[in-house]
């Protein structure tokens, strides 16, 4: 299947202002919460949430993030103090034509566009120092270069510009 023939999917794609506002509210935060039944405490407490509020027949649990979403989590809500007016939602996954003719996609981990610029980020984190090369994901990153700016020129036209950027993060 050709890419013409293939529909240009970046998704999921947050651009009404009160989806942006609501993914906010939850990424600002260095912890993840839910509302659960009383009866899925015991299990819930098992796998590291604490109880965050007891309510008449839900408990309001929490749990850190871990610190990879952290990190994403920290890049997206960057974007949007910016003001960009179109960024990504959880799981976001830009669809791409390889050199060879065949459909790829990539999932990116912050994502911000508007009138004047297009900007990708890449989030690698780890816990502890140490020695990790970055030499594959630098690989990556410039071979998908060409094909995400030809998906994103498909799908936006040759405007706004395109810049690539890698975030790495020891905590």
């Amino acid at each position: 299947m050709s890419f013409e023939a293939h529909e240009i999917d970046f998704s999921p794609l947050l651009e009404e202002k009160s989806e942006r506002i609501a993914a906010f509210k939850r990424k600002k935060l260095s912890y993840q919460s839910e509302t659960i039944k009383k009866h899925e405490l015991e299990s819930r407490l098992e796998q590291g949430w604490k109880i965050q509020r007891t309510n008449k027949n839900t408990y309001r649990v929490k749990k850190d993030k871990r610190h990879d979403i952290l990190l994403e989590d920290r890049a997206w809500t960057l974007f949007y103090k910016m003001g960009y007016p179109t960024l990504n939602d959880e799981k976001f996954k830009i669809t791409y034509e390889r050199e060879d003719g065949t459909i790829g996609t990539k999932q990116i981990d912050a994502f911000g566009k508007d009138n004047e610029t297009v900007v990708i980020v890449e989030c690698k984190s780890r816990l502890s120092r140490g020695r990790r090369s970055l030499q594959k994901d630098i690989h990556e990153s410039i071979y998908l270069q060409q094909p995400i700016r030809n998906a994103l020129h498909k799908k936006y036209g040759r405007t706004p510009p395109l810049k690539n950027c890698m975030d790495v993060h020891h905590q």
